[in-house]
């Protein structure tokens, strides 16, 4: 349980008009002497509050909503990917989007978040790092690509040039064809990949839109002095999102059984009205699209006599509790890299 009493000092406001106060601040993209007006405090106060509950609410939001597991994920796969795959083995839509800092007078810190692309200084998230790092230096920092299960697919844009950084985690990277050196026009073949990797990769672009859209903050120059709290305010606002309906369901009005119960948000805390519509649950066809392993396991359970009468489903979790893929994983950087994998149990 966080105590935010301990986390921020004694001011005249409450606790609600701090978080009033904090919100306002974040949400609305206003200075801290406007909102130090609207409260009849000092800007040296908003400040000290801002800092306190940015600490309260990344912690509390970071317990609520633990990353998901490969069992909750294959529970409420969006469909448009099997359509565009033929299987259920994407798991990361990888992208990254840059905020506008101000330039420092350090030169050194200039230079690290110049952005060439932009011609401006920047901070680009996955998580925060200097605007001037590329796209394939940052996936490598961030080591994110080891959140995808062994055998597993990360869908990118053109701009991450990491098909090596995935075979070394075990990782498929699906990106876009390049037009070749003296080639006018792409064949048809690229086209077609191009487009189905782009109808899919929108969703992760929806959301960094939204994120910008609803922490209006993040749209004005970053001051130099937060630069050290900025992917916090980042975090806790993708975080924020997970309080709305899945971006893939249906959020057109309920019909029957789905009226009375709804369906779970993407972190499985509270319940909406949105039908579950673009959703499916395919953890019975781990034996279709598992690993080679993980097929060869589903099907000598399914003839143990012990076993006898359990579903695909029921299965399927106990081969993905076996965690195949973690072993997998352990074997490749054995018997390749040389050395013990220290990517802990994802």
């Amino acid at each position: 349980k966080i105590n935010a009493g301990k986390a921020r000092q004694k001011y005249e406001l409450t606790w609600k008009d701090e978080f009033l106060a904090f919100s306002v601040y974040r949400r609305a993209g206003v200075t801290q002497d406007f909102v130090a007006s609207l409260f009849g405090i000092s800007q040296s106060q908003i400040h000290y509050i801002d800092r306190a509950w940015l600490q309260v609410m990344d912690t509390a939001l970071q317990e609520m909503f633990p990353r998901p597991t490969r069992s909750q994920m294959l529970r409420n796969y969006p469909t448009r990917f099997i359509e565009a795959d033929g299987h259920a083995r994407c798991w990361l839509l990888l992208d990254a989007f840059e905020i506008f800092t101000q330039q420092s007078s350090n030169v050194n810190l200039s230079s690290a978040t110049h952005s060439s692309y932009k011609g401006h200084s920047t901070a680009k998230f996955l998580d925060g790092y200097p605007g001037k790092i590329s796209d394939d230096k940052f996936t490598e920092k961030s080591s994110i690509l080891r959140q995808v299960p062994f055998g597993g697919t990360s869908k990118v844009d053109k701009g991450f040039i990491v098909d090596n950084l995935g075979a070394h985690e075990g990782v498929l990277i699906d990106r876009p064809a390049k037009r070749k050196k003296g080639q006018i026009q792409q064949s048809t073949v690229d086209v077609s990949q191009t487009q189905k990797i782009g109808n899919t990769r929108i969703i992760v672009e929806n959301v960094n839109g939204e994120l910008k859209l609803h922490m209006r903050c993040l749209n004005a120059l970053i001051p130099c002095i937060q630069f050290g709290i900025i992917s916090k305010v980042v975090r806790i606002g993708y975080l924020l999102q997970n309080f709305k309906c899945a971006i893939v369901q249906d959020h057109g009005p309920p019909t029957g059984e789905e009226s009375e119960e709804g369906k779970p948000c993407r972190a499985e805390v509270r319940w909406y009205g949105a039908s579950s519509t673009g959703l499916v649950d395919v953890r019975g066809n781990v034996r279709l699209w598992g690993l080679d392993c993980e097929i060869k396991r589903h099907a000598e359970l399914s003839e143990m006599e012990e076993h006898e009468g359990k579903t695909a489903i029921e299965i399927s979790e106990m081969v993905i509790t076996e965690r195949w893929d973690l072993k997998k994983r352990k074997q490749l950087y054995n018997e390749v890299h040389h050395r013990e994998y220290d990517g802990g149990d994802l």
